[in-house]
């Protein structure tokens, strides 16, 4: 209880300025603040200050550590990297030779006319005819 007033949030600077209150009344209460202040307040004040430096202190340190992991990580890539890159190129300049060998075998004229020959023999196209305007039986064979 604040001077007759039950709920701190309700007290009010006009509960002081009253002429029932003397001199030395505010003089006692405005020590006894000071004294609270000074005992509670600025201890626990000071403190969370230090708390809160240490935080941010260890704040940085966490930071530059992240910092150096995703350096060296970076770093990692960057070899692999390399090494996939000369990986891939080697396999295809050997690939390409491969299939530079292969080509040129496959794609031989010889190679070409052996083909046409062998599929001009399994189908005489010129025994073929066909007939337009006729209607197909299901019966009859046309093959």
């Amino acid at each position: 209880m604040v001077y007759g007033c039950d709920d701190v949030q309700k007290f009010s600077s006009e509960m002081l300025n009253k002429n029932t209150v003397v001199k030395a009344q505010m003089a006692e209460w405005l020590h006894t603040a000071i004294i609270l202040l000074e005992q509670c307040c600025l201890l626990l004040m000071s403190s969370a200050r230090k708390t809160v430096e240490q935080l941010q202190e260890d704040k940085i340190s966490d930071q530059r550590t992240v910092i150096e992991l995703q350096e060296k990580l970076i770093s990692k890539k960057d070899r692999e990297l390399g090494v996939v890159s000369q990986t891939v190129e080697k396999e295809l300049k050997s690939y390409s030779s491969v299939l530079q060998q292969s080509c040129t075998t496959a794609l031989s004229p010889k190679n070409i006319a052996t083909a046409v020959q062998k599929i001009t023999k399994e189908e005489d196209r010129t025994k073929e005819v066909l007939v337009f305007g006729v209607d197909e039986d299901a019966s009859e064979c046309v093959t």
